[in-house]
């Protein structure tokens, strides 16, 4: 059956989006929209004789023009919570409390009203949705890091407390058990649990390309801490013959020696563990103290490209770390990435990325992204610790705020990132362990998308990639296992 939307012309270019999102995207339901001066959304079949109805809170875009994209339009924390069960509804997959962005609360002090032929919620489903997905609040507030870019401590989530709950998901189940209970015919989009695994290529040797005063102190580290002969060895075969330029030439017996030089290796753990892997590429150099020193179309990195086809891996664009606000670089990188893999002969019809640091900006990068020519994005995840930035384990088309806009590019939201845990919560490969089989858990429930991204540098040790190895067997015993 087709549903009938009746809802104000107000926002229009936004709601189109959000229904699209929730009902076609997420959920598989057709539907048509008629205008109506009301402050709700109502949705109701196309049935003229059928009177059932669901009525659903639109608080968010009933914003006045003036405040939109303004600070005074974000909630403030903490939020009001509902719990299922205190109105005795259970909702599949949810056992916990939700945090309600945006709504209003019924005289009785719940959320919900019933009756036989009516359903009536009062948490903005669509509104909240789209406040996460379009992340709203990265545009409007001003807070920036030490890499200009949205903190985590700012967020809703964050303050709010629900980082770790993909609350998008959470309004999509609610607003199905509100559509199923009143039109028990209706059939939802069948979805399955995916894990993908990226591999973001911020250097390609470690040993090369040290300034002396660097390459020495690395040298002590591997003699009095590490106590490694070997390693030093190999630091000074490959550091003392890049300043010869046989490294560039693609020399294989001083590459052996490099322990960033790994591609191959992690391609082959991922394919063991029935993974089709996207290794992403820094194609340019905008800053010197955070970008590659590769470049591409030196002879042994195609014959690297040429491996990953070969292994039927996914080749990415890494844009370079000031890339975020530029369009023309983008494209200029896009273009640098495809032309070495013509000459790799690689074989690859769309094509996706992730910012370098993630350095993402609302919605430039996202705009870039569509301009240049990429299919998908993978850059909105918590650069600071695991969880869901836009709230949602979906992949998901995204909107423009400023133009007011849906685009053809994909967002497929970084869920768990190794420096996070590594580096921000000085953590452990055993604590990236956990956490993987924590979120891929959370994920599995909605027939999500389990995205993890863990750079080949950080997987140059052989602890650390048995324990990335041991990460894919836990978690893609997960896809077979019943929900």
């Amino acid at each position: 059956m087709k549903l009938k939307i009746s809802t104000s012309k107000a926002y229009l270019p936004e709601k189109r989006y959000i229904f699209d999102v929730l009902l076609e995207e997420f959920l598989g339901l057709e539907y048509d929209i008629k205008f109506a001066e009301t402050d709700n959304i109502t949705i109701t079949s196309q049935n003229a004789s059928d009177n059932r109805r669901l009525i659903l809170s639109n608080q968010f875009f009933l914003t006045p023009e003036s405040m939109w994209l303004q600070s005074d339009s974000i909630p403030k924390s903490p939020l009001n919570h509902w719990l299922p069960e205190i109105d005795n509804i259970r909702i599949e997959n949810i056992s916990e409390s939700i945090p309600v962005i945006f709504g209003n609360l019924f005289d009785s002090g719940s959320y919900i009203k019933r009756s036989q032929q009516e359903i009536e919620i009062g948490i903005d489903i669509f509104g909240s949705s789209f406040f996460m997905l379009t992340r709203y609040e990265e545009l409007v507030l001003p807070d920036r890091d030490n890499h200009d870019r949205f903190p985590i401590e700012s967020s809703l989530a964050f303050k709010s407390g629900f980082t770790d709950q993909p609350i998008v998901n959470y309004y999509t189940e609610l607003l199905w058990w509100g559509l199923s209970n009143l039109w028990q015919d209706l059939i939802r989009k069948d979805r399955q649990f995916k894990i993908y695994v990226s591999h973001d290529i911020d250097n390609l040797l470690e040993y090369a390309w040290q300034p002396i005063p660097q390459f020495l102190r690395s040298l002590a580290v591997d003699v009095l801490k590490h106590r490694s002969l070997s390693q030093a060895v190999n630091r000074t075969i490959v550091c003392f013959f890049e300043k010869l330029g046989f490294v560039r030439k693609g020399n294989k017996f001083i590459l052996r020696k490099d322990p960033y030089n790994n591609l191959v290796k992690i391609a082959g753990v991922n394919r063991k563990n029935g993974l089709r892997g996207s290794f992403n590429f820094i194609a340019g150099n905008t800053e010197k103290k955070h970008d590659a020193f590769y470049e591409l179309e030196w002879e042994w990195i195609i014959s690297i490209l040429v491996d990953l086809q070969k292994t039927d891996q996914e080749i990415g664009l890494h844009p370079s770390y000031r890339t975020f606000r530029d369009a023309n670089q983008v494209k200029s990188e896009l273009k640098t990435l495809q032309k070495s893999c013509i000459s790799a002969k690689t074989n690859q019809a769309k094509w996706g990325g992730r910012q370098h640091y993630l350095r993402w900006s609302n919605p430039e990068t996202w705009q870039n992204y569509e301009d240049a020519g990429l299919t998908y994005d993978s850059s909105i995840g918590y650069a600071e610790q695991p969880g869901f930035r836009s709230g949602v384990c979906y992949e998901y088309p995204v909107f423009n705020l400023n133009t007011r806009k849906k685009l053809k590019l994909r967002e497929r939201p970084l869920i768990l990132m190794d420096a996070s845990v590594l580096d921000y919560m000085n953590g452990s490969w055993a604590l990236i362990k956990d956490e993987a089989i924590r979120f891929a858990n959370i994920i599995r429930l909605f027939s999500g998308d389990f995205i993890l991204l863990c750079h080949n540098c950080r997987l140059s040790k052989r602890k650390a990639i048995e324990t990335y190895d041991d990460i894919l067997k836990s978690i893609s015993v997960l896809v077979k296992k019943p929900r």
